[in-house]
């Protein structure tokens, strides 16, 4: 008999003061990311030493999804006039061999922009992930692997919220997991890799039209199977294409408006990313193997 699957629901409130600046467009954020006026709103760090499914005992996540919703329990999103930057989490306890390398450094390990110092990089989120959930295990759920959480484990967050609103929002950053308790499952490693991790690297963007930014290379440091992947973009973006060994893998391609995800700011229309497609696996990769990536970003199609 399969193991009964738990979900359960971790929450945190905090306080959104109304913009004060709007911050200046350009590229060279994060990796596929680009650079925008969202970068302008307000930074949190989030401590969870309790809360999550660890307490008492060691779990296996196999999917999470981190939100943002007002205090009556509805969806806080840029249609109410709040944009997710990010909240990135990391399981401060827990320590992984990178399984890529550094940025055109095969020799040297990788490490994920989701992690914050020595830690493991745990689920997230942007403005572009819509209702869709980080997977540790495949889609269909037949991969026997998940993300393991030892008893006791902290996890920290960075939270960047934007409040477009002329008053102060209170608003809660929630968790959703599914998960188990440690069974005999693989562990999963996630890495949120980044075109500014590549010396020299950064976004191109354009109001003339499209721009293409390749990056370097990521050395594959073991075998295993890619279980699911996908990208992340701020507005303005179209696609972040990823590459194996120079062969063309999958595109994840942005998906713009939709519920919740079109605001009028300053009278203006604006839509955002509402959502990433994915690219599911599993596709076995072998050590050695060679990865990268081609962002694609069209600010005269959607202009920041």
């Amino acid at each position: 008999m399969a193991p009964r699957l738990y979900v359960f629901r971790f929450q945190q409130l905090y306080q959104l003061i109304p913009l004060q600046s709007t911050g200046k467009s350009s590229g060279g954020m994060m990796g596929g990311m680009g650079g925008d006026s969202t970068l302008a709103g307000q930074s949190y760090f989030l401590n969870i030493k309790k809360g999550f499914c660890n307490e008492n005992a060691p779990c296996t996540v196999y999917a999470g999804k981190v939100g943002v919703q007002f205090e009556d329990g509805t969806k806080a999103d840029p249609s109410k006039g709040v944009y997710i930057h990010h909240v990135l989490t990391t399981d401060t306890t827990k320590k992984t061999e990178s399984w890529l390398s550094s940025c055109d450094n095969p020799t040297r390990p990788g490490s994920s922009v989701s992690s914050m110092g020595s830690g493991t990089g745990f689920v997230g989120t942007g403005e572009d992930s819509g209702d869709v959930p980080v997977l540790y295990t495949s889609r269909d759920g037949k991969a026997n692997a998940g993300y393991h959480v030892g008893q006791g484990d902290a996890f920290m967050a960075m939270v960047e919220l934007v409040n477009y609103n002329k008053e102060a929002k209170q608003v809660y950053i929630t968790y959703d997991l599914e998960w188990t308790p440690r069974g005999q499952e693989v562990n999963s490693k996630g890495m949120l890799i980044s075109i500014s991790q590549c010396k020299g690297k950064a976004i191109k963007t354009s109001n003339a039209g499209p721009t293409n930014t390749t990056s370097g290379k990521w050395t594959v440091r073991e075998d295993g199977n890619i279980l699911a992947a996908r990208g992340h973009l701020h507005d303005g973006g179209v696609a972040v294409d990823l590459f194996i060994n120079n062969k063309f893998a999958c595109a994840s391609k942005a998906v713009y408006g939709g519920a919740g995800s079109t605001a009028e700011i300053n009278g203006q229309q604006w839509q955002t990313i509402s959502s990433m497609t994915n690219c599911d696996g599993p596709v076995p990769v072998k050590k050695g193997d060679e990865l990268s990536m081609v962002v694609e970003y069209d600010l005269k199609k959607y202009p920041l």
